[in-house]
């Protein structure tokens, strides 16, 4: 993505993570919240449902940053 901003936003295809197939960042359906970033956690299986505000605020200040939490769907 970083050549696709500094050749002019060209929209090169890139492999999804799901199936392997190529998009543009164009090509896909975005469902709100999206985020797009340099660093992610991830909690896999962890059978707690939606993340409560407490431990949201927790994670926030263990990290010193907000936080954005997207749901990632398989």
């Amino acid at each position: 993505m970083d050549e696709d901003y500094s050749a002019g936003f060209k929209l090169a295809t890139y492999p999804t993570p799901c199936c392997g197939s190529r998009h543009t960042m164009h090509d896909l359906v975005y469902d709100w919240p999206q985020g797009f970033g340099r660093f992610a956690l991830r909690a896999a299986n962890a059978n707690i449902g939606k993340l409560d505000q407490k431990l949201q605020a927790e994670f926030e200040e263990i990290l010193r940053t907000k936080l954005r939490v997207i749901h990632r769907h398989f």
